[in-house]
């Protein structure tokens, strides 16, 4: 025989509120017997059927009203997960400040600036290096010196690394 009891026995049960197990009576969603106490095993199967799971749902546990959930907020329940996200966000942004302070961190224009010009310098003395020998080494040898420091260029992202 199946355990029966009232609406407070049922809504401790069902992991609801009492309020819920009234509105699902009197909406006629679960039955009561003659006597007004609840089947649980029959209002557990009514319950199951007659509650549509996309209606709004515990604020607590982003669970829709008498599903049995684990007790934790949902990461979808709308409030808890905009405050999670919200405090996701903060803490970023305090990790942020702490690294830029420590100077963890740079500006992305003075980091761009800083390797165009290591890298315009360095284009620069590798065009010096054909210049320099020019005269200890043979046209054939200049030339591949030549080609070899305009790939080095490429490589750097250097406009007019043509080794001349």
């Amino acid at each position: 025989m199946s355990q029966s009891g009232t609406g407070a026995d049922y809504s401790r049960h069902a992991g609801v509120s009492r309020e819920a197990v009234r509105k699902a009576l009197r909406d006629g969603r679960i039955t009561a017997r003659a006597d007004g106490r609840i089947d649980f095993e029959q209002a557990d199967r009514e319950w199951a059927k007659n509650t549509d799971p996309r209606k709004p749902s515990n604020r607590t546990t982003g669970n829709p009203k008498g599903a049995r959930g684990n007790g934790k907020a949902s990461a979808t329940s709308g409030m808890a997960a905009s405050q999670a996200r919200k405090a996701d966000a903060q803490a970023s942004m305090e990790e942020l400040k702490l690294a830029e302070m420590r100077g963890e961190l740079g500006k992305m224009v003075e980091i761009e600036k800083a390797v165009f010009e290591n890298n315009r310098r360095a284009r620069d003395r590798l065009r010096m290096v054909v210049a320099r020998m020019g005269g200890m080494i043979s046209p054939e040898a200049r030339e591949m010196l030549r080609k070899e420091i305009r790939e080095v260029c490429d490589e750097l992202g250097v406009i007019d690394g043509d080794g001349t």
